[in-house]
């Protein structure tokens, strides 16, 4: 065991240390999260050297918390306060350098529950929770988003805080839900299968859409919310607003018909609301409509 609290005025002086990693040569880094630096140690204790101080210009930290290392020796770090993942790549002195950066814009609560914490998988791919959007998120090693998971659930098919992420070594990844008190593994689709990395593609419509991947949606020119990704991110699901929702009466959860039409049924499982993908709007079974200018929230 080694650390004491403090403000590093010694090197194992912590001040809230969140994040954990051993590299190939048995060397452990500690997030130093309140002392905004990165801390490294042999497998002894014995200090060999840090990186990070205060700020928000590359190199410079602020709340770093999750940490994982390639196979390089390049060390990832959560910034998270400052909304983006450094990368430090080590030097021949011992030293590290930033070598590159991406922002993580779900990253911008500075509540207790946005302490994330990243893992890489075989392939250099990073993972990394958003704990205040209930969501996952899979990059590339160069910050290119491959894949993003989760809503809201007090269930299996979403996450209440979802807290750490690591692989599995193989195809899959396991996720901890803080809130729900759940571990939970992910199979991820293997190599060469059909949008393996990629988003699912977007519903056909003849109005454009985006995707925002601050709240994990598809958004029409109006920057509204109207499909967002199931679980596992194979999925768009039509997003049922407020106005809609009050109508059908705690049961606005869009199921499909035996045409594959998105529909909202009442407790009699008489359909009251068909979704009409092209217009993006929710159809009602009378000759009235109501159209869809949904807010993220509406599902949740």
């Amino acid at each position: 065991m080694w650390g004491v609290s403090g403000q590093a005025e010694t090197p194992d002086a912590f001040w809230g240390p969140r994040g954990l990693a051993v590299d190939q040569a048995g060397h452990v880094y500690v997030s130093d999260t309140g002392n905004k630096r990165i801390a490294v140690f042999d497998a002894n204790g014995q200090f060999l050297t840090q990186f990070g101080t205060y700020g928000m210009n590359a190199g410079e930290l602020d709340e770093p918390v999750g940490l994982a290392i390639g196979s390089n020796g390049n060390v990832f770090v959560a910034d998270t306060w400052n909304q983006r993942v450094q990368v430090f790549t080590p030097n021949p002195d011992g030293s590290f350098s930033p070598l590159r950066e991406w922002t993580v814009t779900g990253w911008s609560s500075q509540s207790i529950d946005n302490k994330p914490l990243i893992g890489l998988d075989g392939e250099g791919n990073l993972f990394a929770v958003s704990s205040d959007a209930y969501r996952v998120l899979e990059f590339d090693s160069t910050g290119a988003i491959l894949r993003v998971w989760g809503d809201f659930s007090s269930g299996i098919d979403g996450f209440s805080i979802p807290a750490a992420v690591i692989s599995d070594g193989k195809d899959g990844v396991w996720v901890s839900d803080a809130g729900n008190n759940y571990l939970l593994h992910y199979s991820l689709p293997a190599a060469g299968q059909a949008q393996t990395g990629a988003l699912p593609a977007f519903p056909a419509s003849s109005i454009s859409m985006t995707f925002n991947a601050l709240t994990n949606n598809l958004e029409n020119p109006f920057k509204q919310a109207v499909y967002h990704l199931d679980a596992v991110s194979q999925e768009w699901i039509p997003i049922v607003p407020q106005e809609i929702a009050s109508v059908v009466q705690g049961v606005a959860a869009p199921v499909k018909d035996v045409n594959g039409q998105w529909v909202l049924k009442g407790s009699d499982g008489q359909n009251l609301f068909t979704w009409n993908a092209d217009m993006l709007l929710w159809v009602g079974a009378s000759p009235a409509s109501i159209s869809a200018p949904a807010s993220p929230t509406a599902t949740k």
